[in-house]
This record gives structure tokens, C-alpha cells and sequence, in this order.
């Protein structure tokens, strides 16, 4: 037997195994595998083909070009490749209210077919996609949501508070977006799913309700919505416009063209 904290190394042709986790953690364990290049396929279907378009397909033709796992082998962070790839999360913010007499409050809104607002997550892709919505009170005075990946406990912690303070000095959006973003890149150093490029959207109140809707690219502003780029390595962000569509209109970098026409 082999104490607490030992390492042991086996030839992949040796029956190996251990006896029952009754620890309540979870037991962690590296296999190294590799294949000899000219034993692989001629063509590289798994990136030719783009997954969109492969989620069309029939299971059985999905198969055959190598996304089915085989005896444990072909997986993906140890699941079928499918299931992640059929995961989406679609998330919305903005203002609402009830009636014309009552103030509007911030809402974001999540749809999705593998996790909800109360970070509930599914490891596999349900058939049909929910839509769940959180409005804030008047005693709210922030709130914030991470979607398709969890956030770790010690990480929100931080980061409610830095933004709780920026909330109580009434730094603007311009601080308060360069914490989220510095949260994120944390969270990518151990999560390979979360990328370091991202773009940020402020949506201010005082916006609402404007007869001209007009979004900037550049810094959050306070009075106009505005969204911004912020690529790797950086946390201020860079002038860059998105493809957007809204009222028989879209844009696309900063062209602006009505819809169906490019």
C-alpha cells in the first residue's frame, strides 16, 4: 500500500486501480496519452468542420468523424465533446418598470439550456432553454452575475467588495469595469473555458427613455450607452465596434447598414 501523498507510475498495460474514495473530496489523477501521428485520421474533421454545423448532423455520422468517445478515449474535460458544445447561456441587461409611475430598476436577464441565475449548472445540455429573470430592489445597491463558468467563493468575495466600495464613492462605471475584468482574467489563469478577451457594456440610467438611441464605442460613459473592447494583457480596453442589429438596422465594425445588406 502506498501512503497519503505518494505519487506511483505504471505502464498504461498494467492493471492498476484503488480502493473506494471515502474521503468526501474529490481524488485527483494525470494520465499522460499520446498517439504516434501516422496513426491518426488523414484529415483533421474535428477542426474542419465547424461545430455548428456538425451539431447538425446525424448522431451516427457524428461518430464516424471522431466525436464519440470509445473506451474512455476521445473525451473532453471527461464528457462527450457534444454536450459541451450544446451548452449556451444568452444574457440581457437593462432597465424595466411596472408602470409609468414607478421608477425603473436594473434587470438582467439569462437565457439558457445548462444553468440558471442561482448558479446552478449542468454538466449536460438540456433540450429546451429557460429564461429566468432577476430585477433589483431599491435597497439593492449593485449586483452581478458570472455565467457559464462559476465563480470561486474567495473571488466573488473580493470582488463585492471592491465594487461595493466604488458603489459608496461613486467612482463611475470606468472602475467598476476594470474590476470585472481583472475578475475574469483571474478566474481564466485555472479555467481553461474562460477567455481573456472580452467586451464590456454599460447600459446608465439615465440613457433610458432618450428619443435618440445612440451606443458609443469607447469607456463607459455615464450618460450614454457605450460598449468596449478590452483584448488581452489589458484592462482599459481599445475603440472597437461589434456587429450590432436593433430596429431593422445593424452594424458592423463602424458601419452602419440596414439590415440584410452588408
Amino acid at each position: 500500500l502506498m501512503p497519503a501523498g505518494s505519487i506511483g507510475f505504471v505502464v498504461g498495460t498494467t492493471y492498476h486501480g484503488a480502493g473506494h474514495n471515502t474521503s468526501g473530496e474529490d481524488r485527483v489523477a494525470l494520465t499522460i496519452n499520446y498517439c504516434n501521428g501516422r496513426m491518426r485520421q488523414q484529415e483533421n474533421l474535428m477542426l474542419s468542420i465547424h461545430p455548428s454545423r456538425m451539431l447538425t448532423f446525424p448522431k451516427e455520422l457524428q461518430d464516424i468523424l471522431g466525436f464519440k468517445v470509445c473506451q474512455g478515449a476521445g473525451h473532453m474535460l471527461a464528457q462527450d465533446p457534444r454536450a459541451e458544445m450544446k451548452r449556451h447561456t444568452f444574457v440581457g441587461i437593462g432597465w424595466t418598470r411596472n408602470s409609468l409611475e414607478e421608477p425603473f430598476r436594473p434587470i438582467i436577464c439569462a437565457i439558457s439550456n445548462y444553468e440558471d441565475l442561482q448558479g446552478n449548472i449542468s454538466s449536460r445540455a438540456r433540450d429546451e432553454f429557460t429564461n429566468s429573470i432577476f430585477i433589483l430592489q431599491e435597497s439593492d445597491t449593485f449586483a452581478f452575475l458570472s455565467t457559464g463558468q462559476q465563480l470561486p467563493a474567495h473571488l466573488a468575495t473580493d470582488l463585492a467588495r471592491n465594487v461595493r466600495r466604488c458603489v459608496k464613492r461613486q467612482c463611475g462605471p470606468q472602475p467598476i469595469t476594470r474590476l470585472l475584468a481583472i475578475g475574469i482574467r483571474r478566474v481564466a489563469v485555472d479555467n481553461i473555458k474562460v477567455g481573456d478577451n472580452l467586451l464590456a457594456v454599460s447600459f446608465p440610467k439615465s440613457a433610458v427613455g432618450s428619443p435618440v438611441f445612440l451606443m458609443v464605442s469607447g469607456p463607459p460613459l455615464r450618460d450614454m450607452p457605450s460598449f468596449l473592447y478590452i483584448p488581452a494583457h489589458q484592462t482599459d480596453g481599445i475603440e472597437y465596434g461589434p456587429n450590432v442589429a436593433c430596429r431593422g438596422w445593424g452594424t458592423t465594425g463602424f458601419r452602419i447598414t440596414p439590415a440584410g445588406r452588408r
